[in-house]
């Protein structure tokens, strides 16, 4: 029978945990600038390239048309681009990140486009993306 593992010292550190992913915010519009593109083409195959996996049931073109389709152009227009990223309401670091930019569109000139992703297989990739008036 092996013997037991010793027990911790008293005030000892835990065991580091893994690191966390980083994000590469350039790598980050780069996925976001096409699928922006995409919301301005109505293409839904296009819009969700970069989705996670486990989004995948919201990936569909009745989905894309109920969140980006003719509504949301006739209130925001097409997407016109990207003005900052809004960094005290963004979390990019961890599995879970949230990005968010002040963005312009052809009939709102300041709205927020908040992005969720997760890490999965080995990057990030989107979870949802929206669209707010500011």
């Amino acid at each position: 029978m092996p013997a037991p593992a010793p027990a911790a010292k008293p005030g000892a550190a835990p065991p580091a945990a893994p690191p966390r992913p980083s994000l590469d915010l350039k790598a980050l519009e780069g996925m976001l600038d096409p699928a922006l593109k995409a919301y301005n083409d109505g293409a839904f195959k296009p819009f969700f390239t970069d989705f996670a996996k486990k989004a995948e049931r919201i990936t569909t073109e009745a989905v894309f048309q109920m969140l980006y389709g003719e509504e949301t152009k006739g209130k925001f227009g097409k997407f016109v681009k990207r003005l900052e990223l809004i960094k005290d309401k963004s979390v990019l670091e961890g599995e879970v990140l949230l990005a968010q930019w002040w963005v312009e569109f052809e009939k709102i000139k300041k709205a927020r486009l908040i992005c969720n992703l997760t890490h999965e297989e080995g990057k990030y990739r989107f979870l949802s993306i929206a669209f707010e008036p500011s």
